[in-house]
C-alpha cells in the first residue's frame, strides 16, 4: 500500500502566522520472475529477469503548496535489478526519473531527467507492452514506446481541456558517458473521453550510440558493416554505430469497455547514419479481456519493418492478481524475423535463426 508521509511548517513572525503545507509520498515496485528462451546466442537459455512486467522502481514524490493555485513538485525515481540488487539505467541513483517544477491552472513546467511524450502520449495508450510484458516492446525500442528519457530536458504540459492535454519538451542532453543522447525535441496531445483514448507524438533525438546489428539481426546496414558473426556460435557480434539522428512519429488509440479493451498504434522512426538513412515503422494491435476483476488475457501482433527487413512479434500474457498490489503472471512470445534476417526480442540475448520464442512466469508488486 502506497506510503504517505504529511508535514506542515510554519513559520512566525509578530503575531502573525504564514503556513506551508506539503506532501511526500513514497512509492515503488518489484517484478522478478523466470524466463526460458528458445535461442539465445545459438542456445537454449533460462534465467531469472527483473523488470519485465513493469520496471522496477522505488521513489519519491512531493508537492508543495504556494498558495494561488501555484504548486512546487519533485519527483526522485530509482530503477534496480531485483535479481541482483544493483541499480539500473546504468547505476545511475535516479535513473528513471529525476525532476522538479511548478504546477499551476495554466499547467506543469519541470525541469531534469523526464520522458518524452512517445511513451507518455502513444506508449500508455495503444502498446501491447503494457499487459503483455517488456518482451512485446519493438525491436531496440528505437521508437521509444517503451519509455526512453533524456537527460537536462525543459518539459511542459498543458491542463485538462475537456479531455485535451498537450506538451512540449527540449532536452538539451549529455554526451559525459558512453551511450548518452545528445538534444531531444518532443511534442505531443492526447485526448481521453469516456472509455476512447487516443494520443500522437514526435520525438527528434541527435547523437546516440546504438548496437544497430543486435536490434535488426543482420551485419551490414546502408551497404557498410555494423557486426561480424562469432564462428563458434553464429551469434552476431555488434558493434555501436553513431546515429546522428533519429525522427519518430507515434499515432495510437484504445476503446475499453466494461470488461474488454483494444488497441492500435503506429510508430514510424526514420534512422540517419551519415548521409544515408530509413524508415523503421510499426504496426500493432491488441486486445485484453478482464474475465474477473482479478483475472485477464491478453494478445497482441505487432509487424516491423526496415530497409526491406520485416519480422513478426506475437504476445499473450494471462495475468491474476492476489490482491490490490501483487500480481503473477505467465506470458509467452514469439518473434519471425523475415528477409535472411535474425530474430531479436526486445531484452534478450539476439537469436541465431529467424525464430525466437519465450515464455515466462513472474511476480509483480506494488507499494
Amino acid at each position: 500500500m502506497t506510503k504517505k508521509m504529511l508535514c506542515c511548517a510554519f513559520l512566525c513572525c509578530g503575531s502573525s502566522a504564514a503556513w506551508s503545507q506539503s506532501s511526500v509520498t513514497l512509492y515503488g515496485l518489484l517484478d522478478n520472475g523466470v524466463t526460458y528462451v528458445t535461442n539465445a546466442g545459438g542456445g537454449h537459455q533460462a534465467l531469472e529477469q527483473s523488470s519485465i512486467m513493469r520496471g522496477n522502481r522505488w521513489g519519491f514524490v512531493g508537492q508543495e503548496d504556494l498558495g494561488g493555485g501555484l504548486s512546487a513538485i519533485f519527483r526522485l525515481e530509482s530503477g534496480f535489478n531485483v535479481e541482483n540488487g544493483t541499480s539500473a539505467q546504468g547505476g545511475r541513483e535516479f535513473g528513471r526519473q529525476a525532476y522538479v517544477g511548478l504546477s499551476s491552472p495554466y499547467g506543469t513546467l519541470t525541469l531534469g531527467r523526464q520522458y518524452d511524450f512517445i511513451v507518455e502520449y502513444v506508449g500508455v495508450v495503444g502498446s501491447s507492452a503494457l499487459f503483455n510484458t517488456a518482451y512485446a516492446f519493438h525491436i531496440g525500442d528505437i521508437d521509444r514506446v517503451s519509455g526512453e528519457r533524456s537527460d537536462s530536458a525543459v518539459k511542459y504540459v498543458s491542463p485538462d481541456y475537456h479531455g485535451l492535454t498537450f506538451g512540449a519538451m527540449y532536452a538539451f542532453g549529455t554526451q559525459s558517458t558512453p551511450g548518452a543522447t545528445g538534444r531531444t525535441v518532443s511534442f505531443g496531445a492526447r485526448y481521453q473521453q469516456g472509455g476512447f483514448t487516443a494520443g500522437a507524438a514526435y520525438t527528434a533525438v541527435y547523437e546516440q550510440v546504438m548496437p544497430l546489428a543486435a536490434f535488426f539481426g543482420t551485419t551490414t546496414l546502408f551497404g557498410h558493416s555494423i557486426g561480424t558473426i562469432n564462428p563458434k556460435t553464429g551469434a552476431i557480434v555488434a558493434a555501436n554505430v553513431n546515429v546522428d539522428r533519429t525522427q519518430t512519429v507515434a499515432v495510437a488509440a484504445n476503446y475499453r469497455w466494461e470488461k474488454f479493451g483494444l488497441y492500435g498504434m503506429f510508430t514510424g522512426t526514420n534512422v540517419q547514419v551519415g548521409q544515408n538513412s530509413g524508415d523503421f515503422l510499426t504496426y500493432e494491435m491488441s486486445g485484453q479481456y478482464m474475465f474477473t476483476p482479478a483475472f485477464s488475457a491478453s494478445a497482441g501482433y505487432a509487424y516491423e519493418t526496415f530497409q526491406g527487413k520485416k519480422y513478426g512479434l506475437a504476445s499473450a500474457t494471462i495475468d491474476y492478481r492476489l490482491s490490490k498490489t501483487t500480481d503473477v503472471y505467465l506470458s509467452v512470445i514469439n518473434m519471425h524475423a523475415y528477409s535472411g534476417t535474425d530474430a531479436d526480442i526486445f531484452g534478450l540475448t539476439t537469436s541465431t535463426s529467424n525464430m525466437q520464442s519465450s515464455i515466462r512466469v513472474g511476480l509483480m508488486h506494488l507499494f
